[in-house]
């Protein structure tokens, strides 16, 4: 990815696993927050990279897990210049209390909602949150697998800049 975003000239990255571990339908991933920031620092150090606190199709590995503590190793250890709270799927809501949370547990990040921001709830969303990432939202009958519909896409970005903070 930031190899990428060198080549693109890009603003970000997303790592999904920047620390702790998951189990995925891909297996196990771990996070490489060290190995990934010495990477920028060599690439692209103006790069931002976003992390998933909670990454959505996983599940973290071991047998305690608190989102506000894994939002602080995230950012504090981890380095992250931002955070990305998820729903438990594609398409599926964050939780505003897991929202709610993260931003308190690191009030000098960004907060981002990853999964699930629609037309009808951008607006609400962008009251608690830096901003957010969407795909199948803007997706033709909001399909992953179809083209982005334009009018669709439209009526998300109008509802979001009318958004009030």
């Amino acid at each position: 990815a930031l190899a990428v975003a060198l080549g693109a000239g890009l603003d970000f990255v997303r790592v999904n696993v920047h620390c702790g571990a998951a189990v995925t339908d891909q297996g196990i991933v771990e996070g490489v927050a060290a190995k990934t920031l010495r990477e920028r620092a060599q690439l692209v150090p103006e790069v931002a990279i976003l992390a998933d606190v909670d990454v959505k199709h996983a599940t973290p590995l071991g047998a305690h897990f608190d989102i506000e503590e894994s939002a602080r190793d995230t950012a504090y250890r981890g380095l992250a210049d931002g955070l990305i709270v998820t729903g438990s799927s594609t398409g599926s809501g964050a939780s505003f209390d897991d929202l709610r949370r993260v931003t308190k547990a690191v009030p000098d990040r960004p907060v981002f909602v990853g999964s699930g921001v629609t037309d009808e709830t951008v607006a609400e969303v962008l009251r608690h949150a830096s901003g957010v990432i969407v795909g199948t939202a803007l997706k033709t009958n909001g399909n992953v697998e179809q083209p982005i519909d334009a009018t669709r896409a439209r009526r998300f970005v109008d509802n979001a800049r009318n958004a009030e903070k």
